[in-house]
């Protein structure tokens, strides 16, 4: 409910929300704006920590060029179809080369990295979100 009405005081109904960047559903997305997929792993310091990601519902996404593509840990990039492309090319805002920007569940911009990213930031800047701590305390109660 809480999610919803913070939502709602943004200008966006819940179910324009959820529409914006489906099919990546619930989740906080990661792009980074790079020239290639291995240059994008490769400014993650100190390294990359996929089983942080999973933790927090983070999708990373890479836009090459006019294409992105999601990275995961164990398969090959795929190129991402669908009508958030437009969206989130818009909110990543790749006019920066080798940055990185984190867009929340709420679909909000939440922190833009302009060159490496250290993935420990990353995961404190997740974890201080009050619907990460909601998401902490309310984990083992399901």
């Amino acid at each position: 409910m809480l999610l919803g009405l913070g939502v709602f005081i943004l200008g966006i109904t819940p179910a324009e929300a959820s529409m914006r960047h489906e099919p990546l559903g619930k989740n906080r997305i990661l792009v980074a704006c790079h020239q290639s997929s291995s240059e994008a792993l490769l400014g993650i310091r100190p390294h990359m920590d996929w089983s942080g990601f999973r933790d927090r519902d983070i999708v990373f996404l890479v836009q090459e060029n006019d294409a992105i593509y999601i990275l995961t840990e164990t398969a090959l990039p795929t190129r991402l179809k669908s009508i958030s492309v437009a969206q989130i090319k818009s909110d990543a805002d790749c006019s920066v080369e080798n940055g990185y920007t984190l867009i929340g569940k709420d679909t909000g911009v939440k922190r833009r990295w302009s060159r490496q990213l250290n993935v420990n930031e990353l995961f404190q800047t997740i974890d201080a979100m009050p619907m990460r701590q909601y998401e902490i305390l309310t984990r083992d109660v399901n």
